[in-house]
């Protein structure tokens, strides 16, 4: 991994309170991890007292396209717990939290897991505090030192459930080497963007990759067009969507950003067969120069690194209509939670208190290619992000990712099926901006 940083300033407020630092991180900055002793419980879990080395098993469960940041931090673990037996689960993202939902009802849940922010699925936090399903964590001492410009992600009814760990924006990887040869650069609006895709047709190439047959790929566009076109414009927004002021039939900018997808690929920017394109073919043509660009939020880059591109890649901002409306989304992401029913709490709280550390902490960021939380607080960045510096440095264009603030499950279940007939021809932007309205919030 490449581990220059640029930056070094803290992201600043700036004009309608849109600026990053409304994810100051401050939380996972210099927790200390006790030394611990365990004895057994009835149950055959642990109870952790200081004194000695934990001991005692411990299950833990996170998506399979975090594997590589969180076996890291596994092994760091046990490294300084050698008698604590980890038990991991990674499963496929779009089956992850199925698998972990049945395992919450018959009680044979993990101890630590994965939820994400918001209310937008079934296991995001809101949800999961609010039915019982994760721990309140108030009595962490890290949980003390939230910063309140992002308590409200971390927190549900006043009390902390989750450990932030992550921060992360989305972009297109672009083929350098390809640019250049074809005298390219990065496209600035959405319309210099269409035109480069017949440039690139042309040469036999895909202009842009896209895995259009998995809908977690299509729902993550939308959350990349959603900032140019309504959180950047309107960040109130999706507070007046939640207040039922608006509709989404009645957003312009909800009703340009699903257009966008119909527009590129009447453009030919994707593949003609791209309703039934895997991630992980799109990744494969990307990583073998057949694609020029793909679209991905940043914890995807690891995955396309480890299909070992030959050539110079680099970052840009997916555009928006011109250079002043093309915003980021920043997404503060993964959270770490506690199952409310563990039979190993003390040993789970000492996992978790482990990656608040600030070592524990880069461990799996610098592994996932994403940005440790005391990290993006002091605004230091990896150097393959530079190119994203007039967005994410003060003053520029970035905004909190809409999902977090979706009302319920509904929206991404409407969009993950959805999407996919707006590539078909079976769904109008139309049809898909009523189903959301006759959806949301249920």
């Amino acid at each position: 991994m490449r581990r220059d940083l640029w930056g070094g300033r803290a992201p600043a407020a700036g004009r309608t309170g849109r600026r990053v630092a409304a994810l100051l991180l401050a939380a996972a900055v210099s927790v200390g991890v006790a030394a611990c002793g365990s004895s057994s419980d009835s149950d055959g879990g642990t109870t952790a007292s200081s004194g000695s080395a934990s001991s005692g098993t411990l299950k833990v469960a996170f998506p399979a396209t975090a594997q590589a940041g969180w076996q890291k931090v596994i092994d760091d673990f046990k490294a300084a717990n050698p008698d604590v037996d980890v038990k991991a689960t990674f499963a496929p993202f779009a089956s992850f939290f199925q698998l972990v939902s049945t395992q919450l009802q018959a009680n044979a849940g993990p101890d630590v897991f994965y939820v994400p922010p918001g209310s937008s699925l079934a296991l995001s936090l809101q949800n999961a505090a609010a039915r019982g399903i994760i721990a309140n964590l108030d009595d962490r001492p890290w949980a003390k030192d939230v910063s309140g410009a992002y308590r409200d992600v971390v927190s549900h009814d006043g009390s902390v459930y989750a450990l932030v760990n992550g921060v992360f924006t989305s972009f297109m990887l672009t083929n350098e080497d390809k640019f250049r040869e074809l005298g390219l650069n990065p496209p600035a609006t959405m319309d210099e963007l269409m035109s480069m895709c017949e440039t690139i047709t042309d040469k036999g190439l895909t202009p842009v990759a896209i895995g259009g047959g998995f809908p977690p790929d299509l729902v993550n566009l939308m959350g990349m067009l959603l900032p140019n076109y309504v959180d950047g414009p309107d960040p109130q927004w999706i507070r007046q969507r939640n207040a039922d002021r608006t509709t989404f039939a009645e957003s312009k900018g909800w009703r340009t950003a699903l257009q966008r997808i119909v527009d590129l690929k009447e453009a030919g920017c994707f593949d003609s067969g791209v309703a039934g394109t895997s991630r992980e073919a799109a990744t494969a043509r990307f990583a073998s120069g057949k694609a020029l660009m793909y679209p991905i939020i940043q914890p995807q880059l690891a995955t396309v690194l480890a299909a070992k591109p030959t050539f110079d890649w680099s970052v840009a901002p997916l555009p928006g209509d011109g250079p002043d409306t093309t915003f980021l989304s920043v997404q503060v992401d993964p959270l770490v939670a506690m199952n409310a029913k563990s039979k190993n709490r003390a040993l789970a709280e000492q996992f978790i208190d482990f990656v608040a550390t600030l070592d524990g902490s880069r461990a799996y960021n610098e592994v996932q290619q994403t940005v440790a939380p005391a990290d993006f607080e002091a605004g230091t960045f990896p150097e393959f992000m530079a190119p994203l510096s007039a967005n994410l440095e003060p003053g520029g264009n970035n905004v909190v990712g809409q999902p977090n603030d979706w009302k319920s499950a509904s929206t991404n279940a409407t969009l993950s099926t959805d999407l996919a007939g707006l590539l078909t021809g079976q769904k109008t932007v139309d049809d898909i901006l009523a189903d959301l309205d006759s959806t949301y919030g249920r």
